[in-house]
């Protein structure tokens, strides 16, 4: 999968960001002029647009699509951005906005009448934004895949932070063999 597939036109579902109120072209033209056409930060500009578009390009309705197993050279060694990469160039509300979304569809999928508070999903957000900077967007939706398909246990009742922060603790482990395996068998090719 390169930048071409993910920025298909394939509209996203469900989850509708809360995000900061420029998202419109002036916005993109802002943020343009803040980086060089040439830096990482310009690069991921072009790359995803402004931050309504970057929301749209990395909906958790499109985990399927974009983590499916045939894809994980772009999970692991592709060009999706890292988080600390969109705090940087979306800000620090876009990056937590993406993360609390991401987090209430993992909720959604958990069969619990027992909802965690908007003020713990920023929290979460926040320590997760602090802690797994390094984390390509893709890995972070993977990571949520896994999480659903039961591969860091069960979560009975309700989300378990702790667990889940728990859970991606050992995802960056897994994460890091897999991206080694990867760029092992490039060097092979």
């Amino acid at each position: 999968m390169d930048s071409k597939d993910l920025n298909s036109s394939r509209a996203p579902q469900k989850v509708q960001p809360s995000v900061p109120s420029a998202s419109d072209s002036s916005d993109l033209e802002a943020l343009k002029q803040r980086w060089p056409a040439n830096s990482a930060e310009g690069l991921c500009l072009r790359r995803y647009g402004d931050r309504e578009r970057f929301l749209r390009l990395f909906n958790p309705g499109r985990q399927n699509e974009l983590c499916h197993p045939s894809h994980l050279e772009f999970i692991f060694c592709g060009v999706a951005p890292e988080l600390g990469m969109v705090e940087r160039v979306y800000g620090r509300q876009c990056l937590e906005s993406w993360l609390m979304i991401q987090l209430a569809d993992l909720q959604e999928y958990f069969p619990s009448q027992d909802r965690l508070s908007t003020q713990q999903l920023e929290q979460a957000a926040g320590l997760i934004a602090n802690q797994f900077a390094m984390l390509k967007i893709s890995e972070f939706m993977y990571f949520m895949q896994r999480v659903k398909a039961g591969h860091y246990g069960h979560f009975y009742g309700r989300m378990d932070l702790i667990r889940l922060t728990a859970a991606l603790q050992d995802f960056v482990s897994f994460s890091a063999r897999a991206t080694t395996r990867i760029q092992n068998e490039r060097r092979l090719r």
